[in-house]
């Protein structure tokens, strides 16, 4: 399986790059921290983190003076959500063959329609967490044994 989650990593000041007020998962409130979109293979009794990608808030891809002097890469200046971040490093995963039977990922991903779209579209078999108030269809076909 492939899990995919926000890693938080809390931070006092403001010139880490990304860091900006946002949830911070460690804490579980909103505060100073950098927000990485983490994918976990998870096969076996021993998870393995095949991806870490930094997210980038508003804050900072909207503030250009700010990305050139913290010398963000140009590639990466441009606005992307988490899950559009999930999926690009879904792919790179998938290029690089790495093998996995199902996506699971949280409501925080799984509330992207985008994404749980592109997991479909990759022929992906995907598990993910929506709101009561949305309802979604999607299969996961886990094979535990294969790992």
């Amino acid at each position: 399986m492939l899990v995919i989650d926000d890693t938080s990593l809390p931070k006092k000041g403001e010139r880490s790059v990304g860091v900006a007020a946002q949830y911070a998962s460690a804490l579980g409130k909103t505060a100073n921290c950098q927000t990485l979109v983490s994918l976990t293979l998870a096969r076996g009794e021993v998870p393995v983190m095949v991806a870490l990608r930094l997210f980038l808030p508003d804050s900072w891809t909207s503030d250009m003076s700010r990305l050139k002097r913290a010398r963000v890469p140009v590639e990466q200046r441009t606005p992307r959500s988490k899950p559009e971040i999930a999926l690009a490093e879904i792919d790179r995963a998938m290029a690089a063959k790495v093998r996995f039977g199902c996506v699971l990922a949280d409501a925080g991903y799984g509330l992207s329609a985008p994404f749980r779209q592109g997991l479909t579209e990759r022929g992906l078999a995907w598990a993910v967490g929506i709101p009561r108030h949305l309802s979604v269809s999607g299969r996961c076909e886990a094979h535990l044994a294969d790992y």
